[in-house]
């Protein structure tokens, strides 16, 4: 879904080309507004749209709890990044969407200084939260249900395989 044209090829050989993207997006940022889009259909043409900027607009299926406002800028700061938490610091002069571009996946919580937000799926592929004004510490944590079943299913394995080790002793033992 990148525009041939934003493409420059800095390597060729055989039947190998190697492009380089000549601008993007930081990996976060506080988009100050939104637009609605429920088909890829839509989403493709809203978001190759010349008017479309990706630093301060961001593209949703549905409409955010907290409307963001048009107001001032705000700073993102990337604190800490692994593949099951990362750590972000916000500050702005009026509520904000933060655009974290990074997939969009089942599994991952938000909050917002230690309180739970909804994540929701931004420019398609993307994610984001609502940001109220101030300073703030957002989180994302990966913690998916599969996990939790499975370790769920170890643990009463491994009672089971007690408990029958447990009643084989017994049994050996009366003998």
């Amino acid at each position: 879904m990148i525009p041939p044209e934003s493409l420059t090829p800095v390597y060729e050989k055989d039947d190998w080309t190697v492009y380089e993207l000549g601008s993007s997006v930081p990996k976060a940022v506080l988009a100050s507004r939104y637009s609605i889009t429920q088909t890829k259909e839509a989403f493709g043409k809203r978001y190759f749209d010349p008017s479309f900027d990706p630093e301060n607009e961001v593209i949703l299926e549905n409409p955010p709890a907290v409307d963001p406002s048009g107001e001032g800028e705000g700073l993102v700061r990337i604190d800490s990044y692994a593949p099951q938490t990362i750590s972000i610091t916000t500050s702005a002069l009026s509520p904000k969407l933060l655009v974290l571009s990074d997939t969009y996946y089942p599994g991952w919580t938000a909050a917002v200084d230690g309180r739970l937000t909804p994540i929701y799926r931004a420019n398609y592929t993307m994610r984001a939260i609502s940001v109220p004004s101030g300073n703030h510490t957002v989180t994302f944590t990966y913690e998916p249900a599969s996990v939790r079943i499975g370790f769920m299913i170890s643990i009463a394995s491994l009672l089971v395989l007690i408990i029958w080790m447990y009643s084989r002793y017994k049994a050996n033992e009366k003998l």
